[in-house]
């Protein structure tokens, strides 16, 4: 029988071995291994067939050809998909042992380790430049400098292992410079003490960064700086793993063509409804861009328990932080941590509220109740769970492949929000959340869903309306409940 070309685009020889007999007869057979044609350089497959096939067969072949491709490119990227995430998800819970151990190390253990304990007190007389060194600064927080330092005699000492090798630990050190006036200087120094005494009533929860200790540089009058450390070091801070989602983003083209034959993927049952528009939008993506996004979105999706866990714990502890902003939560490889908690004000049982002046909190993510500036104005728990309401919005339009940017520009002006300092507040438009969810409905069963369920009632006006942070961590934990998220130690966690 005489060998006949046709051009294939690549497609694999065993995916039109199995079409020939339906087009030409169970004769028919095609090479291994694709050719080329000689008079073009076309890649394709040679085909023996009994009789010389028609125009009309030759086309109708070509037109299966290209949807066969599309078929095997379908296939290929649903496996990638749903096996990088089966993969992420199984190793979270094979590792959660040694994840409980880091995220739940003493901080006594660290400081003893560094030969930093004193009388219980952690190194609190120690002289400046024997603590520890500076590696790198890290930029400023709401009341000081800070940067990244690791013990000053690192070589003789081992303090943590990361897999098969023995790192030193490095710390976060914020520097708060202490005014040569009495009066703001006792205040600056409560401020300082206020800030550790918080951090050392909540910091044995495993998202919250922990208080290693802090130490004065003095002159003979007075206290020139206070320095605390902190740990852990963060790869970056919320913000910027916002950016970094967003440079992939970008990378990958938007195909719209695609999105009958996932969702009908979907139907059929071989990719689960909170994934189906995701995929859609990572149809271009390469393997590498794929396997990220992939990550990157499991580790959101873990993070909304993680965050709701710590503020549920801060409450209980009676401490509010009342600055929660991207910038004020650090990541550490998969794990999120609270930080920055010069802000934050101890209360007393049973109160929900406290008395001091106008909130520090970034007017972006303030309550309603936290952006009017008159002097007594009262606040609390709430004003935290309203702040880490709005978190959460902006998590998940990440987790939905859209860019905070494009967020903001849905609601400029709308109810006088716009990008001047009075009016740069996200309570101004919680009622165009809801529609821009629905606009983009995609993510962890319906982004609408998600926001309708966990994430509205933390966003009610009166503040009376408001779940508690245990009531809104036990929402989220009942919603998530129907998905299989990676493994954490908070979602056991006696704490809280």
């Amino acid at each position: 029988m005489p060998w006949y070309f046709f051009p294939s685009k690549g497609i694999c020889p065993d995916i039109i071995s199995s079409h020939i007999s339906k087009e030409f007869g169970p004769g028919a057979s095609v090479e291994s291994s694709p050719g080329k044609n000689a008079k073009n350089g076309e890649l394709g497959y040679w085909i023996n067939l009994a009789n010389r096939p028609s125009s009309r067969t030759i086309e109708g072949l070509g037109k299966d050809v290209i949807r066969w491709e599309k078929e095997e490119w379908t296939r290929k990227r649903r496996q990638i998909f749903l096996r990088t995430q089966e993969d992420v998800i199984d190793r979270s819970y094979d590792n959660l042992q040694k994840t409980t151990r880091f995220l739940r190390r003493p901080v006594d253990d660290i400081a003893n380790r560094c030969q930093w304990q004193v009388n219980g007190e952690r190194f609190c007389d120690a002289p400046v430049n024997t603590v520890v060194q500076s590696i790198r600064p890290l930029g400023k927080g709401a009341v000081g400098e800070v940067d990244e330092v690791r013990v000053a005699d690192a070589d003789d000492f081992v303090i943590v292992n990361v897999g098969d090798v023995d790192v030193v630990e490095r710390f976060v050190r914020k520097t708060v410079a202490i005014s040569r006036h009495k009066r703001i200087a006792e205040r600056d120094l409560k401020a300082v003490a206020n800030e550790i005494a918080s951090l050392r009533k909540i910091d044995v929860h495993p998202h919250i960064v922990k208080i290693i200790g802090s130490y004065q540089k003095k002159t003979v009058h007075r206290v020139d700086f206070v320095f605390q450390l902190t740990y852990p070091v963060g790869d970056e801070d919320l913000g910027g793993f916002f950016e970094r989602m967003k440079t992939i983003y970008k990378r990958i083209p938007q195909v719209e063509s695609v999105q009958r034959e996932i969702m009908a993927d979907w139907a059929l049952g071989k990719v689960p409804y909170r994934d189906a528009n995701i995929m859609e939008r990572l149809w271009e993506a390469t393997d590498e861009d794929l396997v990220l996004v992939i990550q990157y979105r499991l580790w959101l999706e873990k993070w909304y328990h993680c965050l709701a866990s710590a503020l549920a714990f801060m409450h209980l502890n009676n401490v509010h932080h009342k600055d929660i902003k991207p910038k004020n939560v650090i990541r550490r490889g998969e794990h999120i941590y609270f930080t920055d908690f010069s802000s934050a004000r101890n209360f007393e049982d049973g109160q929900t509220t406290t008395t001091e002046s106008f909130a520090q909190a970034t007017r972006l993510f303030a309550a309603p109740e936290a952006c009017n500036d008159g002097e007594g104005h009262r606040h609390g728990s709430k004003a935290d769970i309203f702040s880490l309401g709005l978190l959460f919005v902006e998590m998940m339009t990440v987790h939905n492949g859209q860019d905070v940017n494009d967020l903001q520009e849905y609601i400029d002006g709308y109810n006088g929000f716009s990008d001047t300092y009075s009016t740069r507040q996200y309570w101004r438009v919680t009622d165009r959340f809801e529609p821009w969810f629905e606009s983009h409905e995609s993510g962890i069963g319906g982004s609408r869903a998600v926001f309708e369920t966990c994430v509205k009632p933390m966003l009610a006006l009166d503040k009376d309306q408001r779940p508690t942070a245990q009531e809104a961590k036990n929402i989220i934990l009942e919603y998530f409940q129907g998905w299989r998220v990676m493994a954490c130690p908070c979602k056991d966690s006696v704490d809280d």
